[in-house]
């Protein structure tokens, strides 16, 4: 009977390692998701901008001789 819960001990101890590296891998792979996540939309947030600055500089070329509005904020 002693063998018998020497290794019962061990395959607990066994299944514990493995959930414990499963968990571990399921909790990386959460991170890594995250973390592609965000780069994704900082991606489409510069692009977006991007885009924005392409079309306020398109509007000045076509029309020179038109000024920006003064938004109070203008250090002159």
């Amino acid at each position: 009977m002693g063998w018998l819960a020497v290794l019962k001990a061990l395959s607990a101890f066994l299944a514990e390692i493995a959930a414990t590296v499963r968990t571990r891998r399921l909790l990386a792979a959460g991170r890594a998701e995250a973390v592609a996540q965000s780069l994704t939309e900082a991606a489409h947030a510069l692009e977006r901008a991007r885009a924005a600055e392409g079309a306020v500089r398109a509007e000045l070329d076509a029309h020179p001789d038109r000024l920006r509005d003064d938004d109070g904020f203008r250090r002159d």
